[in-house]
């Protein structure tokens, strides 16, 4: 070798990445042949795993990669899709938009901004209680023992769909204890019973819409046995 010549396991790492950089490629053959890559134009199928340490990934990377390892500290511009599982999605997120739809184990840190997406599939619920021995009708309290008339109720803010119902009665006697949802002062026909010596009955095969502005209530329709008082809850989850 001449003085300018230099061994490529010479050769110190690189370490930072720019758009218009130059990278050697060592061409196998017969002869060995180095040609040069201009970052910002390598496309194609790179059929080896990228491992180690990547600074930053800028401009346009299109590659057929199975894998790239190792510590991504920033990957800038338009990812148009990942798919697959992701276990672990940690660290700060400043936004997400659009549809996110996914089978994550866990996402921490900090979302600052998720879009309508998420606020879309908020679940909440809303419960009532009744302090006394059921009797057929509006018996239902939203607070201070209060029996909330028919056509009264908790107002539904954000279109919602009911998904499930809850029953909790404490009773002396057997007999079958039925609760129904009302709408705005309608008999919706999702019920909820417990039977017999049951104090607990749940459904979740529920699927009833609530527009934002209408109002939820309960009616007991059936008051078998002898019970000394209940709870009542409303899954929803929103539209």
């Amino acid at each position: 070798m001449n003085e300018t010549d230099v061994r490529i396991t010479d050769l110190g790492l690189l370490s930072s990445i720019d758009s218009g950089d130059f990278f050697a490629v060592v061409e196998t053959g017969t002869f060995n042949k180095t040609r040069k890559v201009e970052f910002n134009t390598i496309s194609g199928q790179i059929n080896d795993p990228l491992s180690g340490f990547v600074v930053a990934v800028s401009g346009k990377l299109q590659t057929d990669n199975d894998e790239i390892s190792g510590d991504l500290d920033q990957i800038s511009g338009h990812l148009s899709l990942i798919s697959g599982r992701q276990n672990v999605i940690s660290g700060e997120v400043d936004h997400i938009s659009g549809e996110f739809q996914s089978d994550l184990d866990q996402i921490s840190g900090n979302l600052a901004s998720t879009g309508n997406t998420l606020v879309s599939k908020m679940m909440y619920c809303i419960y009532a209680e009744e302090q006394g021995a059921f009797t057929a009708g509006h018996e239902w309290s939203f607070g201070d023992g209060d029996e909330t008339p028919a056509a009264n109720g908790i107002p539904i803010v954000f279109a919602s769909k009911l998904i499930g119902l809850g029953l909790d009665v404490e009773r002396t006697a057997d007999g079958d204890v039925t609760v129904e949802v009302y709408k705005d002062g309608v008999a919706s026909n999702q019920t909820i019973t417990a039977v017999g010596a049951a104090t607990t009955a749940t459904s979740n095969s529920h699927s009833y819409a609530f527009a934002a502005g209408t109002k939820i209530n309960f009616k007991t329709t059936a008051a078998g046995g002898t019970t000394q008082s209940g709870r009542i809850v409303a899954y929803l989850r929103t539209t």
